[in-house]
């Protein structure tokens, strides 16, 4: 398959400057996200988005290489706040859908910040436990319909 080209048709007259992108004139913040999708924000959303915001600026700022954990109460705060506006808002809304990517993404850099990885496997029953670390673990043979 080849390129594919997408094509965008303007909704309404050119300002009076040229463009710069396509995000000239959309408010593309957590603070516009309700006028973004066009829907009315609930009692009291505007001011969680503000705190969802501030926690996300506060992480920032207090982000340094050498202690990433620093971030993660911010982090969690911010986490919080999203899902107490999600529990507001209709499931199967645009803002819901949005912030339901601004969670994982909360999620997401709480355990890069924490530096936590999972690996799962799966082995048979029975197994014995490996005596070290760089013992290669059992397989489990293949998959049979049965």
């Amino acid at each position: 398959m080849g390129p594919v080209p997408y094509y965008y048709e303007r909704l309404s007259e050119p300002g009076p400057a040229p463009e710069e992108g396509i995000f000239d004139g959309l408010d593309v913040s957590l603070g516009g996200l309700f006028e973004l999708t066009g829907e009315m924000p609930p009692a009291g959303a505007t001011d969680i988005l503000a705190g969802i915001a501030m926690h996300v600026h506060e992480a920032m700022t207090a982000l340094k290489p050498s202690s990433p954990a620093a971030v993660v109460g911010h982090l969690t705060a911010g986490l919080d706040q999203t899902r107490a506006l999600l529990n507001l808002l209709p499931s199967d809304s645009e803002t819901a859908f949005m912030l339901r990517i601004k969670e994982q993404q909360f999620q997401h850099a709480i355990t890069t910040a924490m530096g936590i990885t999972l690996t799962a496997t799966a082995q048979p029953p029975g197994t014995p436990a490996a005596v070290s670390f760089w013992q290669a673990p059992t397989t489990m043979g293949p998959v049979v319909r049965g």
